[in-house]
């Protein structure tokens, strides 16, 4: 009996003193919470999340879409692609706007071989950054039904989306990316003359912050 109660009273103090041990613990780690630096404490959580997502790529900063604008503009001009390809800024976007014979040829989805040039220099500048991409396609008003295609809402939809694969096969990360297709919906101008309607026959790249587009 006495050895017994010996051993109630032993388990007793190792049960008082591994409460007394984590009451310790979790009092020290409220401490340490407390007292740390805001900015670091977010600097902290971005970073985990960023780890937890996946995201390898630099934060966008506020001058980086002109340096990234500026890069494009230069490509355009070096490879003498002025008539087919249009860059603009626009407060916080850059819209790059590409005709399509340069992409596809007339209702067809596979990107011309032609093109690897120009979307590989979109995939490169694409990859530096965290940059949110929206690549939009667009066609004319007339309407298309074809074995392969319903019309123009399924044609441009598919070229959008041919386009994201194609960055996503040279690097791009596939978390910045969508696909979106307009078909006739957004013309630039009015679909009145066959060169109105080569026009409004686009594909679209809007690009952004990936915190701003990305949410």
């Amino acid at each position: 009996m006495i050895e017994a109660k010996i051993d109630e009273v032993d388990n007793f103090f190792v049960s008082w003193s591994d409460m007394i041990t984590l009451l310790l613990v979790l009092f020290a780690y409220i401490v340490s919470i407390s007292t740390i630096d805001s900015v670091k404490l977010q600097e902290a959580s971005s970073s985990i999340t960023n780890q937890l997502a996946g995201e390898s790529s630099t934060i966008v900063e506020a001058d980086d879409l002109d340096v990234l604008l500026n890069t494009l503009q230069s490509n355009v001009q070096a490879k003498n692609l002025g008539e087919k390809v249009t860059l603009s800024k626009q407060a916080d976007r850059i819209f790059i706007q590409i005709k399509q014979d340069l992409l596809f040829d007339q209702g067809e989805v596979d990107i011309k071989s032609k093109a690897d040039t120009v979307l590989a220099v979109l995939a490169r500048s694409f990859k530096e950054k965290s940059y949110f991409v929206s690549i939009e396609g667009h066609t004319d008003n007339v309407p298309i039904h074809t074995n392969k295609f319903e019309n123009n809402w399924a044609l441009s939809s598919i070229r959008a989306v041919e386009v994201l694969d194609f960055l996503v096969k040279h690097g791009v990360n596939p978390r910045h990316l969508r696909a979106i297709g307009y078909a006739d919906t957004r013309p630039l101008v009015p679909n009145d003359t066959s060169e109105n309607r080569g026009i409004n026959r686009r594909v679209t790249f809007v690009v952004e912050s990936f915190q701003r587009g990305g949410r």
